[in-house]
């Protein structure tokens, strides 16, 4: 995958909704657009303004520092092989311009119209099968596709640039990037530009520092661990070597070899004052013919992606100025979260580390799920073989252990709302932090989940799907296995707050289609219908939309086909548009 394409599909894959209060900033998305508006119904944006916004602020913060991208096709629209790199879609190019192209005359409504070959499996033949003829247009492909779709494209590649806009909805910086992530513990914006290198900015939109950089994080100190890409080794397509020299840049810009080699885009962030490194070297000539011989006839598929003559030789942590902390090099390890990190011993079992360096866990352990830094939940330590541990978060000392009895291969994670997810050969069972096990089930066609879109505090309900879609029948359930409220078709958490839970529910029709001569049953999606239950069943809105959004732990976007509405959860309508 190029560059440029990988950095906007994960941007446009984003969530865009933001939980706020009454007052503070909610995105609205829209068929044709995007726009910012507050609980209380202020259009921050007006509606067809922008054509996409979303939110690049992940960590918690106060609600005014929220960071939004913003763009406009028509005005933004630029030939990322101008720069000699690929954007827009995830594709082979088969002529590519060397001229740079030509910026197309556009209204904002196409930005490429081209004819593109679609494959799709047939299931009774094993096969890929092409479907010939058809046209779309770039903004149409997440009606038409699916996953599953393959399809080769030939022509231009087109897309916008993004400025970034603040929580009051005023632009801070021009139309000059393509992605950004948002440093808030220390109040950095990075922000790649269309040649692929990376500004620091503040929030108020200066740059702080700019420079030939292709991954940037703050050192916590004022500076900057980079990766500078050796410019004589960019490819034909623009594209950065896999491995680049690691720099410390101070604030004022001065540069300072580390004497490391990284990959060029796997910086994480600091975390307990150390950043995880993986340090790449040159695979030598007798490594390289090795792996030659063992080429596949898969290779063929990937001969463009010449950047593979390189290995990883290690993983250290680096300090605030770039210098290996604990004069140690790990054969794997991980970031620090919660004051520990999981690296891999000379047996290459799974280990955890304290801020010290020093190993503070001897069990055989195949991996462990930390949590997030702050929360109460235990460590999960997943032992090798199967089985885990629980261990407590302070001392290490094991809360609850769970093996074979549960099934081969048990294996556990974190899941939303303080609660744990095991899975065995023959069982799957939330828990809570203590490990008592909440709910069990050994049948194949019973799922429970537990993740909410916006949690405050610990959830009493968990929601469990008998039966298989879409048949099934989603209800939810209290942590002593009690069933609450009625059954739906479909049924997702949303929020969890003051001790109230708040779902949407879906209800369709069940048709028969036939597919290559077998019949099968299949949602009629014409008639889906959604609506809002609380954590009793209690209906808060009625079954009756076409389309809900939630913005926040009581706003809601509606539409019922033609009309669209900002309502809070007792249906008032603070904002209606049609």
């Amino acid at each position: 995958m190029r560059k440029i394409t990988a950095l906007i599909l994960c941007l446009l894959l984003v969530t865009t909704c933001a939980f706020a209060e009454d007052g503070l900033t909610m995105i609205v998305d829209t068929d044709e657009s995007s726009f910012l508006i507050t609980g209380d119904g202020t259009l921050l944006t007006q509606p067809g303004e922008y054509d996409v916004i979303y939110c690049f602020t992940y960590d918690t913060c106060e609600p005014e520092r929220l960071m939004y991208a913003v763009t406009k096709f028509a005005e933004g629209a630029v030939d990322f092989s101008e720069f000699s790199q690929s954007a827009a879609t995830d594709a082979e190019v088969e002529d590519w311009p060397e001229d740079g192209g030509a910026l197309p005359e556009t209204d904002g409504s196409e930005i490429v119209d081209e004819e593109l070959e679609f494959y799709d499996y047939n299931e009774l033949d094993g096969e890929w099968e092409i479907i010939e003829g058809e046209e779309t247009d770039i903004d149409d492909w997440d009606e038409d596709w699916t996953e599953e779709d393959w399809y080769d494209f030939e022509g231009d590649y087109f897309d916008s640039l993004y400025a970034v806009m603040n929580a009051r909805g005023e632009l801070i910086t021009g139309f000059d990037y393509i992605a950004f992530t948002h440093d808030v513990s220390d109040a950095v914006i990075f922000a790649t530009r269309a040649d692929g290198f990376v500004d620091a900015l503040d929030e108020q939109g200066n740059v702080l520092v700019s420079g030939d950089y292709a991954a940037m994080t703050s050192d916590g100190n004022g500076g900057y661990l980079a990766t500078k890409p050796d410019l004589d080794q960019i490819d034909e397509y623009g594209d950065f070597p896999a491995m680049s020299t690691l720099v410390h840049v101070a604030s004022d810009g001065s540069e300072e070899d580390t004497g490391y080699t990284t990959g060029t885009y796997e910086l994480g962030v600091f975390n307990s004052g150390y950043l995880c490194v993986p340090l790449y070297g040159e695979i030598q000539p007798e490594e390289a013919a090795e792996e030659s011989e063992e080429e596949t006839e898969d290779d063929e598929y990937f001969e463009d992606y010449d950047n593979y003559d390189y290995e990883v030789l290690g993983y250290v942590f680096l300090d605030s100025q770039g210098k290996n902390a604990f004069d140690k090099v790990f054969t794997y390890a991980a970031m620090f979260t919660g004051g520990y990190a999981e690296v891999e011993d000379e047996n290459f079992n799974a280990r955890l580390i304290d801020v010290n360096g020093e190993y503070v866990t001897d069990k055989e352990y195949s991996g462990f799920d930390r949590g997030e830094d702050g929360d109460s939940m235990p460590i999960i330590a997943n032992i090798v073989g199967g089985g885990f541990d629980l261990l407590d978060r302070a001392d290490l000392s094991v809360i609850a252990s769970f093996g074979s009895e549960y099934g081969n291969e048990l294996f556990a994670s974190q899941a939303g709302g303080d609660f744990i997810m095991a899975y065995s050969d023959s069982c799957m069972m939330i828990m809570a932090a203590d490990g008592r096990i909440i709910y069990s089930s050994q049948d194949e066609n019973v799922y429970a989940y537990t993740w909410y879109a916006y949690c405050e505090g610990q959830p009493e309900r968990i929601l469990v799907s008998r039966g298989d879609w879409p048949s099934a029948q989603c209800s939810l359930m209290d942590l002593e296995g009690n069933t609450v409220g009625g059954a739906y078709p479909e049924l997702s958490a949303l929020s969890w707050k003051d001790g109230q839970g708040r779902y949407m529910v879906a209800d369709f029709d069940v048709v028969e289609v036939d597919y290559g001569g077998e019949t099968m049953l299949d949602a009629d999606y014409d008639t889906y219908t959604y609506g809002i239950i609380d954590q009793d069943g209690n209906t808060i809105l009625e079954t009756k939309y076409t389309m809900i959004n939630c913005l926040s732990a009581d706003r809601y976007w509606v539409s019922d086909g033609n009309t669209y509405q900002l309502v809070d959860e007792n249906g008032n309508v603070i904002y209606e548009a049609e």
